[in-house]
């Protein structure tokens, strides 16, 4: 059985229903990481502006679109 979970606060928390285990057995583990927690883990538009020379950054192109949306 295969089950993926997310590792908070020194707990492992399934990311889905499990199954045919009951509570308090105990099972061993292997661990894989999937992806590394971090700003660019989280988002996938995370260095999206990098060479743009009018954009200096993310929050700044969020304020002109807000800008222009109020015109």
């Amino acid at each position: 059985m295969e089950i993926k979970a997310k590792f908070e606060e020194g707990v492992f928390k399934p990311l889905e229903n499990v199954e045919g285990i009951e509570s308090g057995e105990v099972v061993e583990i292997s661990l894989s990481i999937l992806k590394k927690a971090g700003k660019s883990a989280k988002s996938r538009f995370f260095g999206m502006w990098k060479g743009r020379k009018d954009i200096k950054n993310g929050m700044d192109y969020v304020k002109k679109i807000r800008q222009w949306s109020r015109t």
